[in-house]
């Protein structure tokens, strides 16, 4: 191998002056400086831990849970009951509104849950079961919805709307602000293991690289590819491995037409570092092993017991890995939820989602409503007992500093047919999220709900007081995100501050 030149003499250099002080012993400074230093090593080191979890101490975690196709509110934690339509002169048999027995209410909350019981004949009679209330009488202190209004009702640009606040910082994404302020020294800061506009870059370019997302298309197989031997029998050792990735670079791609020409090109710079010092820290890391979600390292057995479907359900495949990398200290975002693909265990009939998501409210609204939402809530509950399981620090939770936003396209629209129990619904503007963290204000519902139209209105960013013909922009709700996970939004013009939206 080359060695670079005066190296001989530096080794020279070095072996004469050790053999000199060996031969004479330390000078008086030498003693001195070698004595503070013994005696100061644990202070110094002690102070560099602490500086460390000092650092580490103020982390807060991102989990963007998607609800791709339009997941409605009014579907779920601000349902109307037909009586309060009709009481305020409203068409409750025109109007997306439900019979008092379907829903529930609470005495110590304004949240409200759907519990819905009916079929959906398109998809072979598939019987649907969305109760809602035990999450909601589990959950509500964590819980808290905002009204909004989007601006777009095709899908991909909705989506990409609801991460980046409609371009509200410079086009950067919710996840890129998040791991851009707390994902420095992690190797996968920004995990992307859903679909759609959810997991698109951003276009700042003024976004540090660490906190670019990695996509993720197969939770389950993934990890493997982030070691060079990983899973292989009789791999070669890593010296030879070195070894023939310095013939690669220097005798191989330096020489080469190709790369003489492209050198200069971002994109063949991205792929140079990607599989050289990136390659390294994953390896040196050992992300492979660590986040094998069917091996038996860190926490894979008990998260195996948790989604045990994750061989089948690519959800519960991207929730195992998500909880996995967030607990071990490789990311502090992950965005994950169902898509548009079909997945079933078997026929119709044990179809747990449906084509096109909750898009397949053309076709079903409330089946696929009530079926859509228990499929989100399942999940979201199962991680977030997980992540209270796992110590932080100082007897803190991951949970007690993570926060899960409900993304989604947009709302659906309020028109039924006659009191139809079963009818087709279309893209509507607007709409409402679900905001679940210890640091938002729980147990709350910002903005309200006119039960004549069953659309909903916003509310004063201060104090949080319903404001009957003010609408939540998507930069009210992106800036209001980023400041309940204690992140400075100056960089955004004009970011109003949503006091209303974090816990006092």
């Amino acid at each position: 191998m080359k060695r670079k030149l005066g190296t001989h003499a530096a080794d020279d250099a070095a072996k004469a002056k050790a053999a000199k002080m060996n031969k004479r012993g330390l000078d008086r400074r030498e003693m001195v400086a070698q004595a503070t230093l013994l005696a100061l090593g644990p202070m110094l080191w002690s102070r560099r831990l602490l500086a460390s979890e000092t650092a580490s101490a103020d982390r807060r975690f991102l989990i963007v849970m998607h609800g791709s196709g339009g997941a409605s509110i009014v579907d779920s934690f601000m349902a109307l009951a037909s009586s309060e339509v009709q009481s305020a002169g409203g068409n409750s048999a025109g109007l997306n509104c439900y019979e008092p027995a379907q829903l529930v209410s609470f005495s110590d909350s304004p949240l409200r849950a759907v519990n819905y019981q009916g079929t959906i004949a398109v998809l072979g009679g598939l019987k649907v079961q969305g109760n809602q209330d035990a999450f909601v009488k589990k959950h509500k202190q964590d819980m808290m919805v905002v009204t909004t209004e989007s601006t777009s009702v095709t899908h991909v640009t909705a989506q990409k709307r609801a991460i980046t606040g409609n371009e509200a910082w410079s086009g950067r994404t919710i996840q890129e602000a998040v791991a851009s302020v707390y994902g420095k020294g992690m190797p996968l800061a920004n995990l992307l293991l859903g679909q759609g506009g959810y997991i698109e870059h951003g276009i700042d370019t003024s976004l540090p690289s660490f906190a670019k997302g990695l996509i993720v298309n197969d939770p389950a197989t993934w990890s493997k590819g982030l070691s060079s031997a990983y899973g292989l029998d009789e791999a070669p050792s890593e010296e030879v491995m070195a070894i023939a990735r310095e013939i690669r670079d220097q005798m191989l791609d330096g020489p080469s037409t190709f790369y003489r020409t492209f050198k200069n090109s971002p994109v063949m710079q991205n792929w140079v570092h990607s599989r050289g010092d990136t390659r390294a820290l994953f390896e040196q890391s050992k992300l492979a092993a660590g986040l094998d979600i069917s091996g038996t390292n860190g926490s894979a057995a008990e998260l195996m017991r948790i989604f045990p479907d994750y061989t089948w359900d690519p959800y519960e495949a991207q929730a195992i890995l998500a909880c996995m990398a967030i607990t071990q200290g490789t990311t502090c975002t992950a965005t994950l939820g169902p898509g548009f693909t079909v997945v079933s265990k078997g026929g119709l009939t044990e179809t747990r989602n449906p084509p096109i998501g909750f898009d397949f409210s053309h076709a079903s609204h409330r089946g696929v409503q009530a079926l859509m939402w228990s499929r989100m809530l399942s999940v979201t509950d199962r991680m977030i007992e997980f992540l209270k399981s796992k110590e932080y620090a100082r007897g803190g939770s991951y949970w007690d500093r993570s926060l899960v936003y409900f993304a989604t396209d947009f709302g659906r629209s309020r028109v039924r047919p006659n009191g139809a129990d079963v009818f087709a619904s279309g893209h509507h503007l607007n709409n409402g999220v679900l905001v679940m963290s210890p640091m938002a204000n729980g147990n709350k519902v910002l903005g309200g709900i006119d039960p004549k139209t069953a659309l909903t209105y916003g509310f004063n960013p201060a104090t949080g007081k319903p404001e009957p013909g003010r609408k939540t922009e998507e930069k009210d709700l992106y800036s209001g995100l980023l400041q309940v996970l204690d992140i400075n939004t100056s960089a955004i013009h004009n970011a109003p501050d949503m006091r209303a939206m974090r816990r006092r």
